[in-house]
């Protein structure tokens, strides 16, 4: 009786079995996953398409800026861009996290320098992003930024010049890393 038993739970395990792996095609999990093809990201100019057509967010589309230590921050992607636009400067986004402790020191003692709030009002339209927000999905899902506080710059028409993560080491590298992009960008 227990060798009989034996028998119908390996035939029963087989027909299981053999019921999953029709139902998935007959791969087994990992050639599936390598059959997956990733799809490349579009260009920024494409991005910056899906920004203003799909994205578009129900706030009006007035310059409503966030002051992070005097340095006007738009909040969502379409204001930046736009803005941008509207006054031939380079777009620098800059993505936080509220529970970040990296971005709250970036906040006060990089962007509370004079020199760092000077630059930055006077040559880019900044926009602030925040984590969990569409725009910020969109950064991840096609950008690949996944650690806080990020930094993209992107120039008027959309097209991504650079990108760093990270909490800058001191204002002096933050200043110096802006200065070198900035040519790159104003084109």
């Amino acid at each position: 009786m227990n060798s009989s038993r034996q028998k119908q739970f390996v035939w029963l395990s087989i027909v299981v079995l053999l019921v999953l792996s029709v139902s998935f095609g007959g791969q087994s999990a990992d050639a599936r996953r390598r059959k997956k093809k990733s799809h490349p990201p579009p260009s920024t100019p494409a991005l910056a398409t899906r920004w203003k057509n799909t994205w578009r967010s129900s706030l009006p589309s007035v310059w409503k800026p966030i002051q992070i230590q005097n340095i006007p921050f738009g909040s969502t992607m379409d204001e930046g861009l736009d803005r941008a636009m509207q006054e031939q400067k380079p777009l620098f986004a800059y993505l936080m996290k509220p529970a970040c402790p990296h971005c709250a020191v970036t906040e006060k003692k990089i962007f509370g320098e004079p020199m760092v709030r000077d630059f930055l009002s006077s040559n880019f339209v900044c926009t602030r992003i925040a984590a969990g927000s569409k725009d910020a999905e969109i950064i991840k899902k096609y950008m690949g930024c996944n650690a806080f506080p990020s930094f993209l710059i992107f120039q008027k028409s959309g097209k991504l010049v650079a990108k760093w993560y990270g909490q800058p080491k001191s204002d002096e590298d933050f200043l110096d890393k802006l200065h070198s992009i900035l040519y790159a960008a104003r084109k």
